[in-house]
């Protein structure tokens, strides 16, 4: 007689529930696979986000590789591919290409407005064609960022900022800007469309894990039928979490007085750069501001809460003036943005007046804090403490896209707009700079085509093949 032994297989995306609407994923555990020790290992999901930042990096700066400013980059060389040559030609319309350039990340084509893009975002596309009954994630498409330039006169100019485009070329949703509304956002208190006001209003009078409670009681007792990792694991996710929280509601929870979500110091909203002048920033502010959201969305991520959408650390054009000291390995650097500024622009003045030959040093090492906090995220995706279902991390994986909106700064123009890619799941070359004269429609045609993907992204009459140089 056999006997056959049946082992208890949890969901992929097993969540703890509590009251009302929050719902906190679990992270992969092993007891989310069905395969056997014989068995392959299993794919993981599919997933793309478009990472931005605004301004650029000019190409003789590119030319250094993963030096000077971009230094930082080295933390993460063997598991990215910057891709050097890429321009955007067919999105050198008649706006300003502040605009253009910024609509055609991610894209490939010109803008038809400010504020509405030539066509689908290859995040997008690979959603429509990979999961046509959608992902079966808590959120289709998370997106969030930083950001400030957002207003030419009376126009939103949402291609300075949106970065996820529907097949019409419409935005597929407004970026979440403060870890407050993203916290909310991942947790499923409220609608995305709820502002910093709304949420104050909600007072929080408990941890949101005091709603799971129940929940989590019985992931760690003996009928879940978890091993004693997979527990841990549960109890470190829910810590991490809980630290997040702390940060955004210092108060002791729960508490006798409600208290509102808290607010980091940093300005946001409609009318923090209305005068077109740009906001001076704390650099310690922002950081922790960036790095609070950064971890947010990683967990989002990590928990297969979502699998597409944005991150963005500053919009296109950006005029942001920082203070304060910048430590990096060792080295400390002062920012003293509104006493150095050209004219009124902070970063975007430095960066137009850019001259290879006595480059500023100041827009040199706005560039080295940019791709300090691009890392950040980046590794925050690398943690081994939350694998795939194939032993790799999502930075392994995941398909990350990384773009910015112009190539040089004095001409406006788009040639040579730094572009970098990691994950992929062994699909693309990685740990090399490579060298191409391509447009960014063969570039993301050819990132999509490795997922099997039968379409162009872009403008079809820029398409003149796959860039072999980067497939694997």
């Amino acid at each position: 007689m056999v006997t056959t032994h049946y082992r208890r297989v949890l969901s992929r995306r097993t969540v703890l529930r509590g009251a009302g609407s929050i719902a906190i994923a679990l992270p992969f555990l092993e007891e989310m696979t069905t395969r056997s020790v014989y068995a392959a290992q299993p794919d993981p999901p599919a997933r793309a986000i478009n990472l931005f930042f605004g301004l650029g990096v000019p190409k003789q700066l590119q030319a250094g590789g993963f030096t000077e400013s971009l230094a930082p980059l080295q933390a993460v060389a063997d598991k990215i591919s910057m891709i050097r040559g890429i321009n955007q030609y067919e999105s050198d319309g008649p706006e300003n290409n502040h605009f253009d350039g910024a609509g055609a990340a991610f894209v490939g084509a010109e803008p038809q407005t400010v504020s509405v893009a030539g066509g689908p975002s290859l995040d997008q596309v690979m959603l429509n064609e990979l999961y046509p009954g959608g992902p079966g994630t808590l959120i289709t498409t998370l997106m969030m960022g930083s950001f400030f330039r957002r207003k030419l006169e009376s126009d939103l100019s949402l291609t300075r900022f949106v970065h996820c485009w529907n097949e019409d070329g419409t935005p597929v949703d407004l970026p979440i800007e403060t870890p407050a509304a993203l916290f909310e956002r991942i947790f499923g208190k409220g609608p995305v469309s709820e502002g910093p006001e709304d949420i104050k209003a909600r007072h929080y009078e408990r941890s949101v894990l005091d709603s799971v409670l129940d929940q989590y009681e019985y992931y760690q007792g003996a009928t879940a039928g978890l091993g004693g990792s997979s527990k841990a694991k549960i109890a470190d996710h829910l810590d991490k979490i809980r630290e997040m929280e702390k940060k955004l509601f210092p108060e002791e929870l729960p508490c006798e007085t409600p208290m509102a979500p808290g607010d980091l110091p940093l300005l946001h909203g409609q009318d923090v750069d209305a005068g077109g002048g740009g906001p001076t920033l704390e650099i310690n502010e922002w950081t922790a501001h960036w790095q609070l959201m950064a971890d947010l969305y990683a967990l989002a991520m990590q928990c297969d809460v979502t699998r597409f959408g944005m991150v963005m650390f500053q919009s296109a054009g950006e005029r942001i003036k920082l203070q304060g000291d910048y430590d990096y390995n060792g080295t400390t650097v002062t920012f003293d943005d509104p006493a150095h500024s050209v004219g009124d622009g902070g970063s975007h003045e430095y960066w137009h007046a850019y001259n290879p030959s006595s480059p500023h040093p100041e827009m040199l090492w706005h560039t080295h804090y940019i791709m300090s906090q691009l890392v950040y995220f980046l590794q925050r995706l690398d943690d081994p403490a939350y694998p795939d279902e194939n032993g790799g991390t999502l930075l392994d994986n995941a398909l990350i896209t990384m773009a910015s909106e112009l190539g040089n700064g004095n001409p406006h123009d788009v040639e040579s707009v730094f572009h970098l890619i990691a994950g992929g799941n062994e699909r693309f070359k990685l740990g090399q700079i490579i060298d191409v004269n391509r447009s960014g429609t063969e570039l993301y045609s050819t990132l999509v085509h490795g997922y099997g993907i039968d379409r162009t992204v872009g403008t079809q009459s820029a398409f003149g093949g796959d860039i072999d140089e980067i497939l694997a």
